[in-house]
């Protein structure tokens, strides 16, 4: 439990990244954004195919039943988003900043599902816990900064902003408590939970991070993007032996 509960609480603390952001240069978020989320795709794509899936599958020992339910977490998350997305559509239409609330209230949930996924690879192991928890804290990074951004332009200030992102970011540890009761009552779903938690990180990494390379590929004509994205998958394979080893 209480592995957990600091591995959940470090990615709570992921919140605070975009401070130097915001009281910094302008420029400074346009430059080093595009470089996180090439890194983040890579250590997603990484852990999901190098960790998360072949873990699903020795656990459970259902190769076909895994793979389904990895594509049943991509088309889980994919809904999910459309909700969000529709959510927003629809107040974005107002002038008053109702899309504040709904901001923080995506973001809890959110985060309320990285500390169940958390606490569900650590009850796999040690190896898939660090993994999945250096593969969220990856892709958190620029998902913390941009939502700074979004909670500032909807009205707040930048202190509101940093104190409620914090909030909404602390939601992790209670998904990782609840997760850890969970899985440790439920093992046998623990391969399902982590097939769904690699059915998410791949609809993460392949739906909005690498588009948004490719949407940034004329502003940064230098190979550092693709570079980073390698590196982020390399590194996480690496990582995975040296724990393992």
């Amino acid at each position: 439990m209480l592995v957990v509960i600091s591995a959940t609480l470090i990615v709570s603390l992921i919140s605070f990244s975009g401070i130097f952001l915001l009281f910094g240069k302008k420029n400074c978020q346009s430059s080093l954004i595009p470089s996180l989320v090439s890194l983040a795709a890579g250590v997603l794509l990484g852990t999901a195919f190098g960790d998360l899936m072949p873990e699903a599958i020795e656990r459970s020992g259902d190769d076909t039943g895994i793979t389904l339910w990895i594509l049943g977490g991509v088309v889980i998350f994919f809904l999910m988003e459309r909700m969000f997305i529709w959510f927003h559509h629809h107040a974005s239409d107002e002038k008053i900043k109702p899309v504040v609330p709904l901001i923080l209230l995506g973001d809890s949930f959110h985060n309320f599902l990285d500390g169940i996924a958390i606490a569900a690879a650590f009850s796999a192991g040690t190896t898939v816990g660090v993994m999945t928890t250096l593969a969220v804290i990856a892709h958190e990074v620029p998902h913390e900064i941009g939502d700074l951004a979004l909670l500032i332009d909807g009205g707040m200030s930048k202190r509101k902003a940093i104190a409620w992102n914090f909030v909404t970011a602390l939601t992790a540890v209670a998904g990782g408590i609840i997760g850890y009761v969970a899985t440790s009552t439920l093992t046998p779903i623990v391969g399902i939970l982590l097939a769904v938690t690699c059915g998410n990180f791949i609809y993460i990494a392949c739906s909005d991070l690498i588009p948004s390379l490719h949407e940034h590929f004329h502003k940064n004509r230098k190979l550092n993007q693709t570079i980073l994205f390698l590196f982020g998958i390399i590194i996480t394979l690496i990582l995975k032996r040296l724990v393992e080893g």
